[in-house]
């Protein structure tokens, strides 16, 4: 009995973590159109080309805030992670804000789309923090992860409940390793999943020495993914303590994994 609930766990934790794997590879807009002409980036924006040809459709992706100049007249269906779904029609010489947003884009006018967008990554204060004052940073660099299945799930009509211990080896500005848990949820609507997961980190972020907790919470609806993943309050320890931040990951094609951490942390005394 034990080993038919430890097949169930493992083909259920294969089929969530292939959707949010799916999902998240889906979110940067550079993948999903890899042909997006990219102007200028560093760490601050990244300036880009945004063109949709009539009829065509750009996958669901996720942008962080942005401004965008309309250098042609056209009418875009947008799709948002949500579910919602806004027409919107500009005009040449338009510019808008947009708030970080998951969407696709289907041109759906007579009018090839083309825009200039710049996408803020960090946000610059003109302001001299005061001394002692957390700062905010930006680290990025592959890691590798190995899911191993843990305890039977248990199974309750279509939805299916799995367990997997999480063990990563980070490299780059976050320098060291993680171990955690994973709890997943499949049900019996394709593309629609979720998980929680908590894992502690223990290493080095920019030369600074510690130990920090984790909280995942990912879903996807029908294929729209949500990800969550922040630093426990009060998690880090050494000369992390008092860090705070958000991390995103990015899965490529080839299915190597890298993650983007920005966080605040006080100066080191």
């Amino acid at each position: 009995m034990r080993s038919r609930w430890s097949l169930v766990a493992t083909v259920v934790l294969g089929m969530v973590v292939g959707a949010l794997a799916v999902a998240l590879y889906s979110q940067d807009r550079a993948t999903v159109a890899p042909g997006m002409k990219v102007l200028l980036e560093n760490e601050r924006v990244r300036v880009q080309y945004h063109d949709v040809a009539v009829g065509e459709t750009v996958p669901l992706h996720s942008h962080p805030p942005y401004v965008a100049c309309v250098l042609k007249p056209y009418k875009a269906r947008l799709r948002r992670s949500d579910g919602s779904e806004t027409v919107v029609q500009r005009k040449t010489g338009d510019a808008f804000w947009s708030e970080a947003v998951t969407h696709s884009v289907e041109n759906i006018g007579d009018n090839e789309i083309h825009n200039l967008i710049v996408e803020i990554k960090t946000p610059v204060s003109m302001k001299e923090p005061e001394k002692g004052a957390a700062m905010t940073m930006r680290s990025s660099g592959p890691f590798d992860v190995k899911l191993t299945p843990q305890t039977a799930a248990e199974k309750a009509g279509e939805a299916a409940l799995g367990r997997m211990s999480i063990d990563k080896q980070l490299h780059g500005d976050l320098e060291g390793t993680s171990q955690g848990e994973m709890l997943t949820a499949g049900t019996a609507v394709k593309g629609s999943a979720g998980y929680v997961a908590i894992e502690r980190v223990s290493g080095t972020l920019h030369g600074r020495r510690g130990t920090f907790m984790l909280q995942h919470s990912g879903t996807v609806t029908r294929g729209a993914p949500q990800l969550t993943i922040t630093v426990v309050p009060d998690s880090g320890s050494g000369e992390l303590t008092g860090l705070t931040g958000r991390m995103t990951i990015t899965i490529a094609p080839d299915g190597k994994h890298s993650y983007d951490f920005e966080y605040s942390l006080a100066p080191a005394p």
